[in-house]
């Protein structure tokens, strides 16, 4: 072919119509600045040790306090580096540069090339988190009870033998029956029956342990616990999502929904059990549990001979509605349902959920559907204006006002304003349901030392007292559980 116009030029295809650079003509070299090294390396010669501003894999320039002996041109034999004390790196040099005040040089490598990969690796990987987790974990060794770290041992050593086993069962299946929703359902209900007793009794242990730690000691045995087990709690979903909170904190909706979901998902039958373990764990069945509070709420209050309003603050996945939705017979009267959520992401999801669950009806239920997109100030100290009017006009006359989880992340003031401000909202006879954990040895421990999800569990004293600014007596009540208790009160 002799006319390379005509020649495609789709990936670059014909050399001859390549551009080079626009402006920067001379290659150099990636350069590394010591300013963005956790440890700054240092060039040996002569006997004295010298600062290294920055380094490419060809060269380095280095600062002195004292004036410089050094001259353009000059051989420099058996130049050593060292980084955070250890020797790195050793040849010879050209002197290329020398600055005016003679308090600075560069250094062109004559033979060979200064590896900045290896570099990277001894700050970033050896020096900074190597050294940092060794240096923790003599502080842990040395504050840490011993057998308390060997708690902690002692469930990572069960988490692993549980994965290894059942890994090897799924490398066993060549049919991939494990993938069956029902066996799977099976053989995970198995594994949890067998091996969960002796696994919850060490963290209810722990958890006891645990309970004398001053803040420095507790901020010790949260680090060396999440770094232990998260290792393998990483690999479920819940777990993980607690731990990481990519939606910026834990307890999401897409927690609480497989929490309470009624299949189990996974690409590996452990996954599978790490969501099981959550579910089947003392506070993954109050999960569930409260959510029949609330539902059943829901449905007195549906029954009512009118339209009414409800509310649901904090509504996340929203599972009691959906079973709601889903289960109701005839529903007569208009229901207006309000969800108020901080994350749009958990609104989306519940709307999505509801709207097909609306349509698998198939009779048009008078169920209308309202997202609002409100933090819990903008709900109790709305801004002037369309916050305020929203609050003030529309979540007002409401039938039912619930919330369960939100209250655990409120300290005690906080949680009783919001209690009066969400009773403001109520019509006559209306209802206030607030749920609140309590503390659970075996399940509290777990969810606050291995994956960093911290609650506040109240009380029936402490939640009786969130209503103590109420006009009406509260009632404390409890799930069938009697791991969360409710804040009850009418507007009579």
């Amino acid at each position: 072919m002799t006319e390379p116009e005509t020649q495609s030029t789709v990936n670059g295809a014909v050399h001859a119509v390549l551009s080079g650079a626009p402006s920067k003509f001379r290659f150099r070299s990636d350069r590394l600045n010591s300013s963005e090294l956790n440890h700054v390396p240092y060039c040996h010669f002569d006997g004295s040790d010298f600062l290294i501003a920055n380094m490419s894999s060809t060269g380095m320039a280095i600062e002195s306090e004292k004036p410089l002996s050094l001259r353009v041109g000059q051989l420099l034999d058996e130049i050593k580096i060292s980084h955070h004390q250890q020797p790195f790196w050793k040849g010879s040099v050209e002197v290329s540069s020398v600055s005016e005040n003679k308090l600075a040089a560069g250094f062109r490598v004559v033979a060979g090339h200064i590896s900045l990969a290896e570099l990277n690796f001894r700050d970033e990987f050896l020096a900074y988190r190597l050294g940092e987790y060794l240096t923790r974990r003599r502080e842990q060794a040395a504050n840490l009870p011993q057998d308390w770290q060997a708690d902690v041992a002692q469930l990572h050593s069960m988490l692993c033998e549980v994965h290894v086993i059942l890994d090897a069962y799924q490398n066993s299946d060549s049919e991939n029956r494990w993938r069956d929703v029902e066996l799977s359902q099976r053989l995970c209900a198995a594994t949890f029956e067998k091996w969960s007793p002796q696994f919850l009794e060490i963290a209810a242990r722990l958890d006891e342990s645990s309970a004398s730690f001053d803040a420095d000691a507790k901020e010790l045995a949260m680090s060396f616990s999440q770094t232990l087990l998260m290792r393998e709690l990483c690999h479920g979903e819940i777990q993980r999502r607690a731990y990481e909170k990519p939606q910026g904190y834990a307890g999401d909706f897409r927690m609480m929904e497989l929490t309470q979901a009624n299949y189990l998902e996974g690409e590996t039958l452990y996954q599978r059990f790490l969501q099981y373990f959550s579910q089947e764990m003392s506070l993954g069945q109050t999960v569930r549990a409260r959510g029949a509070v609330a539902l059943k709420a829901i449905s007195e209050v549906a029954s009512k001979d009118r339209s009414i309003k409800i509310v649901s603050l904090a509504s996340g996945p929203a599972m009691e509605l959906r079973k709601f939705v889903r289960e109701a017979k005839n529903i007569e009267h208009k229901i207006d349902i309000y969800l108020i959520d901080q994350d749009e992401d958990a609104l989306r999801n519940c709307l999505n959920a509801l709207n097909k669950i609306c349509a698998e009806r198939g009779d048009n239920p008078p169920i209308e559907l309202h997202c609002l997109h409100f933090s819990l100030r903008q709900l109790i100290a709305p801004k002037k204006g369309a916050e305020s009017e929203l609050v003030s006009q529309v979540l007002q006359n409401v039938d039912l006002v619930y919330s369960m989880g939100l209250f655990d992340y409120l300290p005690q003031p906080l949680a009783q304003r919001t209690v009066k401000e969400l009773f403001g909202m109520l019509g006559k006879d209306g209802r206030l349901l607030i749920g609140n954990l309590v503390r659970t040895p075996d399940s509290s421990w777990l969810i606050e030392y291995a994956t960093a999800w911290h609650l506040i569990y109240r009380n029936a004293k402490e939640i009786h007292d969130m209503g103590g600014g109420l006009p009406v007596k509260a009632q404390v009540i409890t799930d069938s559980t009697n791991r969360c208790l409710f804040l009850h009160a009418i507007n009579s």
